[in-house]
C-alpha cells in the first residue's frame, strides 16, 4: 500500500527519451527510487509513459498537486499507480463491451474472484512440445495451422523419427 502512493505514472514523454534524462528530469521533484519504462510488448520501443517510485509519500504527492509538471514543454499526464490500474480496468471493460464480449465474471469454486478460465490455463514462453505418433503424410504447415488457434508457434521441427 505505502510503495503504491509513493509510485507515480507519468505518460507524455517523447518516445526516444532516454532514461538519464528522464532520471534528471525526475529528481528535481525528490529522490528517486526507481523508474520503469514501459515499452510495446512486440517491438520494445519505449511507449513514453514512466512509474516512478519516489522516496516518500510527500515527494509523489508533490508532483501530482504541482499546477503543471512539463517535459520539453509538453504536459505530463500525471496519477498515482492505484488510480492507473483502476482507469486501465475500466478502459479494458469499456471495450469489452463495445466489441460485443461479454463482460461476465464468473468465479472458480475457490470464490478467490478469479475465472476459472484463468486457473485452468498455463503459459509458458519457449515451450517445447514434443508430438509422436503422427501419420506419414504429416505436414509441418498441418502442425502448425492447427496449434495457432491455442498461441504463437514459433516453428515445427521434425528431429528423430517421421513421426514425431
Amino acid at each position: 500500500q505505502e510503495l503504491n502512493e509513493r509510485t507515480l505514472h507519468l505518460k507524455g514523454f517523447p518516445t526516444d527519451a532516454k532514461l538519464d534524462d528522464i532520471m534528471e528530469f525526475c529528481r528535481q521533484y525528490g529522490t528517486v527510487e526507481n523508474i520503469e519504462m514501459r515499452r510495446h510488448m512486440k517491438s520494445k520501443t519505449f511507449k513514453g509513459c514512466i512509474f516512478v517510485v519516489f522516496a516518500t509519500k510527500d515527494e509523489a504527492q508533490k508532483v501530482l498537486t504541482a499546477d503543471e509538471v512539463k517535459y520539453d514543454g509538453k504536459d505530463l499526464l500525471r496519477e498515482n499507480k492505484v488510480t492507473y490500474w483502476a482507469r486501465k480496468k475500466e478502459f479494458s471493460e469499456r471495450r469489452q463491451r463495445k466489441g460485443g464480449k461479454p463482460v461476465v465474471k464468473d468465479e472458480n469454486a475457490s470464490g478467490d474472484g478469479k475465472p476459472e478460465s484463468v486457473i485452468n490455463s498455463v503459459r509458458f514462453a519457449g515451450a517445447v512440445l514434443k508430438l509422436s505418433g503422427l501419420p506419414t503424410d504429416a505436414k509441418f504447415s498441418d502442425i502448425k495451422t492447427l496449434f495457432l488457434k491455442y498461441g504463437p508457434v514459433a516453428y515445427v521441427e521434425a528431429v528423430n523419427a517421421q513421426q514425431e
